[in-house]
């Protein structure tokens, strides 16, 4: 038997269980099923104007200069060299190769362009683009009651689902949220379903070999989920699904 999420036990209901698969609706612990839908509103960083020419500059030049020679048979491969502040990047022809590590002093005679790139120079390395300028992976969907306006976290990546075993929980920010809008219906209220997908063994808790996570811990750490809306006329509507982990 699949557990309900220890954080929806006061508000979700069981509607459908079979193998790894357990379906629920939502209601509010007022009695009240009818909900508008929140997501939150992803931040964004504040870039200076020369920030902003870097990062454009870098990324012009990766889809004019570097994504053009990685046609097969060609590779490429990158070295790191924190102590003395550069990094290199090589595209080499892989043909006969493919099945093993590219080895610079060896296969130097397939080398085909060479690249030695200070660190802060344009173009910038991945890496160094995503510390400028973070991409927010965090998703948080919640549900508000139009009868007592009370809000209830339907899932926050953060915490729930497999990926969130991974999650640094110093790093916690606030977020401002936005309705979720479907046809144009602003405003409109929706009751709400869930399913999630948890293979933990439930039975055996021991057997699933992490010493010390209980029954709700399990519970929380599902490895799929989706959230739908239902309209009046019973139509389902996505709001949001990922695999987790």
């Amino acid at each position: 038997m699949i557990p309900i999420p220890k954080y929806l036990k006061t508000i979700a209901i069981k509607v459908k269980e079979k193998n790894e698969n357990l379906t629920m609706h939502i209601h509010c612990e007022c009695g009240c099923d009818d909900f508008i839908l929140l997501k939150n509103i992803a931040k964004k960083a504040v870039l200076t104007k020369e920030q902003r020419k870097i990062l454009n500059e870098s990324k012009r030049w990766y889809w004019k200069e570097w994504y053009p020679l990685l046609a097969y048979p060609n590779s490429a491969a990158y070295y790191y060299y924190p102590e003395l502040g550069y990094r290199e990047m090589i595209i080499y022809n892989c043909k006969g190769i493919e099945k093993r590590k590219f080895d610079k002093e060896l296969d130097k005679d397939r080398i085909l362009h060479y690249y030695k790139i200070n660190f802060g120079d344009i173009p910038l390395s991945l890496e160094e683009q995503n510390k400028l300028n973070p991409i927010d992976y965090t998703t948080i969907i919640k549900v508000k009651c139009v009868k007592c306006g009370r809000e209830h976290i339907l899932f926050d990546n953060r915490f729930h689902g497999c990926d969130s075993a991974d999650f640094d929980k110093k790093e916690l920010i606030d977020y401002d949220f936005a309705e979720k809008v479907f046809n144009k219906n602003k405003g409109k209220s929706y009751k709400a379903e869930i399913a999630i997908k948890n293979f933990w063994d439930f039975e055996d808790i021991e057997s699933n070999g992490n010493e010390g996570l209980t029954e709700d811990d399990y519970s929380e750490l599902f490895g799929y989920i989706s959230i739908r809306a239902i309209d009046e006329n019973n139509k389902k509507i996505k709001v949001h699904s990922e695999e987790l982990g």
